[in-house]
């Protein structure tokens, strides 16, 4: 990344990040002279601000923000900002709708892209608005699944005459996962909490 830089981030499905949010602080300290807006989607977002009492937190604009320490050298700009996005629950609707722009990345751990049909839509959306999309799974099985799932998309998408970008989908153990294998006696696969993950880059031409 280019010093000075600005990213927004889209992350969709969140639910249990709502636990933790101070810890996404470390990105400033990883970016340290960069803006980093990171944007939450979810249902379980929609459903905490339906429920939330007068003066809570989920009721706020800015749900949490950090500014990089001054001895990165850093200026007032450099920090992340985490936002949501009160009135869809879905960012493929939001995108659809415009009431948002597209992001520089959509991001969604743990995502079960091959396991929730609404990713088909999603995909699709992201492929028209040429929007990266990076994701991890628990499952190894799973990444291949979701390969799959982005190959069948897109070709649909084109055989009905759509202007969709193309990419070849790079998968990688992810070096910040979760460590130790999550406890499914029923599955000896290997099997971890953000462990495997995919980055769907429709600004760079796909593999010939």
């Amino acid at each position: 990344l280019m010093r000075e830089s600005r990213i927004t981030v889209h992350l969709v499905g969140a639910e249990k990040e709502l636990e933790f949010l101070p810890l996404f602080a470390e990105l400033a300290l990883l970016l340290p002279h960069t803006h980093i807006s990171i944007v939450l989607f979810g249902e379980e977002l929609a459903r905490c601000r339906h429920d939330a009492p007068k003066g809570s937190l989920a009721l706020a604009s800015t749900l949490f923000e950090y500014a990089t320490p001054s001895c990165f050298d850093a200026s007032a700009e450099h920090r992340v900002t985490i936002t949501w996005e009160p009135e869809h629950a879905t960012w493929q609707d939001a995108l659809g709708s415009g009431a948002i722009e597209p992001p520089d990345l959509l991001f969604a751990p743990n995502a079960g892209v091959a396991a929730y049909p609404a990713w088909k839509n999603a995909i699709f959306v992201a492929a028209l608005a040429r929007v990266t999309i990076a994701t991890s799974e628990y499952c190894e099985w799973s990444v291949e699944m979701e390969v799959d799932t982005y190959k069948m998309v897109l070709q649909q998408a084109q055989q009905s005459g759509y202007d969709v970008a193309t990419a070849s989908p790079n998968r990688f153990l992810n070096p910040f996962r979760n460590p130790g294998q999550r406890p499914f006696p029923w599955n000896l696969a290997p099997n971890l909490s953000n462990g495997f993950c995919t980055i769907l880059d429709f600004a760079e031409d796909p593999d010939p």
